[in-house]
């Protein structure tokens, strides 16, 4: 087993590395939801509901992968956080300060589950494996519930940071005009 300073420092290291890759993937799908904004748009002009319809299907599909995303960010953030104030202190039952994180992990790595990334999948296991090594004997079930609360925290900020970048879809198709005949 690896010294446990030396394990978090890894986790820390590795899960930076993730956030980092969903700040990515979340860019990405900003860039995709402007483009496919701009075609719902011209859609919405045509008057075209069925391409509306599958435009918007699409959008939605990207926006709740963002979400997911977004709240997994957010909540890997506090796990860093713990990690670090952990590597920092000197003393007292380590163990006890990363059963909490890897019960998060747990919890994220099932919520993006639905963006289906198998690189950040993985990475995530394999820190939740790390830190698992150490908090082995300490029973995680009070923990699983800290986790979801957590992670629901997270998706509330999530959400709110949705609605301030992406625009609403309108629903209503604009009236017809008569166009003028020369």
């Amino acid at each position: 087993m690896v010294p446990a300073g030396r394990s978090l420092a890894m986790a820390i290291y590795r899960l930076r590395v993730q956030i980092n890759r969903i700040d990515s993937i979340v860019e990405r799908i900003q860039h995709r939801d402007e483009v496919l904004f701009d075609r719902y748009m011209e859609a919405f002009e045509e008057r075209d509901s069925i391409r509306m319809a599958g435009i918007a299907a699409e959008i939605a599909e990207l926006r709740r992968w963002c979400k997911a995303l977004l709240a997994a960010r957010y909540a890997l953030e506090r796990v860093v956080l713990r990690l670090e104030t952990l590597l920092w202190v000197n003393g007292g039952d380590q163990r006890l300060g990363l059963a909490p994180a890897a019960a998060l992990l747990a919890e994220i790595r099932r919520h993006l589950t639905v963006v289906g990334d198998p690189e950040l999948l993985l990475a995530l296991d394999e820190v939740r494996d790390m830190l698992e090594e150490h908090v082995a004997g300490i029973e995680l079930g009070d923990f699983g519930k800290k986790a979801m609360e957590l992670l629901m925290e997270a998706a509330k900020a999530a959400e709110q940071r949705m609605k301030d970048w992406f625009p609403e879809l309108p629903s209503a198709l604009p009236p017809k005009t008569a166009k003028a005949t020369a």
